[in-house]
């Protein structure tokens, strides 16, 4: 019981050997509870030093050796007073300090997973991506810019993701470009909604999986980004679905017989 005693107030079993030998044999030296127990020489004197501090025993000198002796059980009790109080004062450390722990952990183990890409080689690599999704494919593209500076790797991504059965919603700006090439989807595989033309962004952004991927097409540079996060694409999810409902649909593949 009293090793129970001992660990709940954060002290050893050789705490409790220690004062269990000094309140059964009464007055010792170090060298008596040494030998008369299984401890080792650094061991019983660490643990002496522990039990004296805090105040379970009391240290005299006789014949200028340190002699020890259990101070009255009723001291355990001021022992468990002062193990409260540590601890409510280490739960008020923690408690100030929580917020910011808390703020550096997300940072490290929950911060969006964020890749960036260059060039035409890196607008590739994220088509490689998105093709590797186990779940649909909804995007904001400005079809324009697609066609001006990316229109052969916008057209292979489109057979390989047609091949994979991968379905893929897209909300575009209306143009004679995203007209024309509509008979080039499959239907049940693509569908396509307008918006108003004047809305140019000259970009694209697409959500799969738990990822948003990002496009940024001019006449200076290529710029792709992936973001890993279940919150920010379930976000885009819900903003695509809104304004899904108001966009414009289009027929999708050939009016050929």
């Amino acid at each position: 019981m009293l090793n129970i005693i001992f660990r709940e107030l954060g002290l050893s079993s050789n705490d409790a050997t220690v004062y269990e030998y000094l309140l059964a044999r009464g007055d010792s030296t170090g060298g008596d509870i040494i030998k008369n127990t299984a401890l080792k020489r650094g061991t019983v004197y660490n643990t002496l030093k522990t039990l004296v501090r805090l105040s379970l025993i009391e240290e005299h000198e006789k014949n200028g050796i340190a002699h020890f002796r259990a101070e009255h059980p009723e001291s355990l009790k001021s022992a468990v007073e002062n193990r409260r109080n540590e601890i409510n004062q280490l739960d008020a450390s923690v408690r100030g300090l929580l917020p910011g722990l808390v703020s550096e952990y997300n940072l490290t183990y929950r911060k969006p997973g964020v890749q960036y890409f260059e060039g035409a080689e890196g607008a590739q690599a994220i088509f490689e991506d998105m093709l590797s999704t186990e779940s649909e494919i909804i995007s904001y593209a400005d079809s324009i810019a697609l066609n001006k500076y990316i229109p052969e790797l916008n057209d292979k991504y489109m057979r390989k993701r047609e091949r994979k059965n991968i379905k893929k919603r897209i909300i575009t700006i209306d143009s004679k470009i995203v007209r024309s090439r509509a008979h080039k989807h499959k239907p049940g595989l693509t569908e396509i909604r307008i918006i108003p033309g004047e809305y140019h962004f000259a970009s694209v952004m697409q959500v799969y999986d738990d990822k948003v991927s990002y496009i940024s097409l001019d006449d200076t540079s290529i710029i792709g980004v992936i973001v890993e996060d279940k919150r920010i694409s379930n976000m885009h999810r819900s903003i695509f679905e809104y304004m899904w409902q108001t966009a414009e649909p289009i027929q999708i593949g050939s009016n050929k017989k």
